[in-house]
């Protein structure tokens, strides 16, 4: 992606050299503030704009290297806060707006990208719902009960507790698809 950048950046006559650092000393730097440039992505995790706003934009973060383009704008400081306080919703929607506006306007992030979040499932799978927060809830999952007869039912391989579901990083046989994993557990739904 830095290379992308640098390769459009030059086409309008900016020169850029790429510095690359191991991630602790990457995040040492940035809080210290030497660089001119820096890319860092972020998810939010509680589904709040105060989440995203304070931490990443606020004065404060600044001061404790969380705002790692080191801008500060008291209208726009004085708005997340604001907002932050506010407690009906389409009120501090409102004001995140005007946040927005401001940011946009003087733009101390060029922003790239917006992630797209898969949680690919087998078709046994039964109640998952994605969470907008990136966790992961099993309390209302189950495997279909053809599935789960015949993964528990033989004599041989039979399992006195049930099987939970849990999405697992390996790929299935075929390497074509994720698989699920069976944990057990001690007798009871997660």
């Amino acid at each position: 992606m830095a290379e992308l950048i640098q390769a459009d950046w030059e086409k309008v006559g900016v020169k850029a050299k790429l510095v690359t650092y191991e991630w602790a000393e990457y995040r040492k730097r940035s809080k210290g503030g030497e660089h001119q440039v820096i890319m860092f992505g972020w998810s939010g995790d509680n589904g709040d704009p105060d989440n995203f706003f304070v931490p990443l934009l606020g004065c404060e973060a600044v001061k404790g290297g969380g705002n790692s383009a080191r801008w500060c704008n008291k209208a726009f400081e004085d708005l997340i806060i604001k907002a932050a306080q506010t407690p009906k919703q389409a009120d501090r929607a409102k004001l995140y707006e005007q946040a927005q506006v401001i940011f946009k306007e003087e733009a101390p992030w060029i922003t790239v990208a917006h992630s797209i979040r898969f949680d690919p499932l087998r078709k046994e799978v039964q109640g998952y719902k994605m969470d907008a927060t990136a966790h992961h809830y099993f309390n209302n999952v189950d495997l279909a009960s053809r599935w789960r007869r015949n993964a528990a039912g033989s004599a041989a391989g039979s399992c006195p507790v049930p099987l939970t579901p849990t999405l697992s990083r390996a790929r299935g046989e075929s390497g074509d698809s994720p698989s699920i994993a069976r944990r057990r557990t001690s007798g009871r739904r997660m």
